[in-house]
């Protein structure tokens, strides 16, 4: 829901942008533009955690689709602990990288001078969230709870 309305308002801010280049609005566009940036980057980042809730994330369907049920749930856990492990190194070097920037105080070069810090959360947020749901996932797998192919978490 929160990635909708992200990306809606960043559509709206997007048609503004376009009138207010129409009308010569320059001050209006720099500031907004930045904004409608943010909102973009954060709802795209979200909604890889929801397709991950969703069972819906990235995978290699024609190779497990033609395995053995066995062989189809080893590869499973495989590549949800794979995954976990990708995430997780995200979700430390990406705060590592928001922290770095919080404590600079480095801020972008556009017109509204956002704290950089807000922008990188972005990545780190949403490789916390996946992460943890990679792990409900990997323990759903291992425990017999969440076959192969099973929708969602």
């Amino acid at each position: 829901m929160s990635c909708g309305f992200a990306a809606l308002l960043a559509l709206l801010l997007s048609s503004a942008h376009i009138l207010a280049r129409f009308a010569g609005n320059d001050a209006w566009i720099a500031r907004y533009h930045e904004v409608m940036i943010y909102l973009l980057v954060w709802a795209v980042l979200l909604s890889g955690a929801l397709l991950v809730a969703e069972g819906r994330h990235i995978g290699v369907d024609l190779v497990v689709a033609n395995c053995s049920e066995p062989v189809r749930r080893k590869l499973e856990i495989a590549t949800t602990l794979i995954s976990l492990i990708f995430s997780g190194t995200l979700v430390w070097y990406g705060g590592l990288i928001t922290c770095e920037a919080r404590d600079i105080g480095e801020r972008s070069l556009i017109a509204l001078r956002f704290p950089m810090w807000m922008y990188f959360a972005a990545q780190t947020t949403s490789c916390a969230l996946m992460s943890v749901l990679f792990l409900f996932r990997l323990v759903a797998l291992i425990t017999g709870a969440g076959g192969p192919g099973s929708e969602g978490l």
